[in-house]
């Protein structure tokens, strides 16, 4: 899941379930996107973009990134 990629998987399980528990758990993607877009707003300023772009490159999420940083309103940096 994506937002594993800020959160990481054990605070992601706490915050949303194991979302392959039953289909009554399932998260709605959009809530997802919605609070991944929050903590990066958020934390804008504290953000090591660095780290986030070689973690998304290492995941073949760049793409997902650049478009996450960029529906938040951040530029995504050099």
């Amino acid at each position: 899941m994506l937002i594993e990629l800020w959160l990481g998987p054990e605070l992601t399980r706490r915050a949303y379930g194991d979302a392959t528990d039953d289909t009554d758990r399932k998260v709605d993607v959009y809530v997802v996107w919605r609070d991944v877009l929050g903590v990066l707003k958020v934390q804008a300023d504290a953000l090591d973009r660095a780290y986030l772009r070689d973690w998304a490159a290492r995941l073949n999420l760049t793409d997902l990134l650049r478009r996450a940083l960029d529906d938040a309103g951040l530029p995504l940096g050099s």
